[in-house]
């Protein structure tokens, strides 16, 4: 018996042109027939779509192959699919393993921590390296890759895997808002850090 796919993460595609659209929707339909875990529903306007799948990673291999094969749209950002459970939105968390240099445990640990993860797991991995392990929403894990890299100067490494122990991921709602670099800004040919006060987005 065949499972429903786990769908987690969002993104909205849009066609520039008409003609643009239809090649576009034959290309998506053609999609569905072999992608299983994808789904793909009418988007706000006529030429656009809303592409729903397991993780920005699931959703990202689509996109670049798409770019690969020629065609144009414009991708929205992600957002995380919620649920209705009693009353009470819910979203998916998931477990993140990340292997890192001994001294970069606390950037990393802070890192999480302002993205509300828990951390269930700290062990040395190697003689120099520590295995940490953490409990986070997938809302958290937006743009926590890079922050990461720049972090641990590239030199950590993260793994996810959906959180099935506790109810299949799914959460309730636990955290409003998370604040960060959103971007960088050029001034006067000086550097600047442009700060984001927008939290990361999710939808029904």
């Amino acid at each position: 018996m065949l499972r429903a796919p786990d769908l987690r993460v969002s993104q909205s595609l849009c066609a520039p042109a008409c003609h643009t659209r239809v090649h576009t929707q034959d290309r998506l339909d053609r999609e569905l027939e072999r992608n299983l875990a994808l789904r793909v529903t009418p988007g706000e306007t006529a030429d656009s779509f809303i592409v729903a799948g397991r993780g920005t990673l699931h959703l990202g291999i689509l996109i670049e192959n798409m770019r690969r094969e020629g065609f144009e749209f414009e991708i929205g950002p992600p957002k995380v699919i919620t649920k209705e459970v009693k009353g009470k939105t819910c979203e998916p968390y998931e477990e993140a393993v990340v292997e890192v240099p001994e001294q970069y445990v606390g950037a990393v640990v802070e890192l999480f921590a302002q993205r509300k993860g828990e951390m269930t797991d700290l062990q040395p991995s190697s003689e120099t390296t520590q295995r940490l392990a953490f409990r986070i929403a997938t809302r958290g894990l937006l743009g926590l890759r890079n922050a990461l890299l720049t972090a641990t100067r590239g030199m950590g490494i993260m793994n996810t895997v959906s959180d099935v122990c506790m109810g299949v991921g799914v959460y309730v709602w636990v955290w409003e808002c998370m604040y960060g670099c959103g971007g960088v800004c050029v001034s006067k040919g000086e550097l600047a850090v442009a700060v984001s006060r927008t939290p990361p987005s999710a939808t029904d």
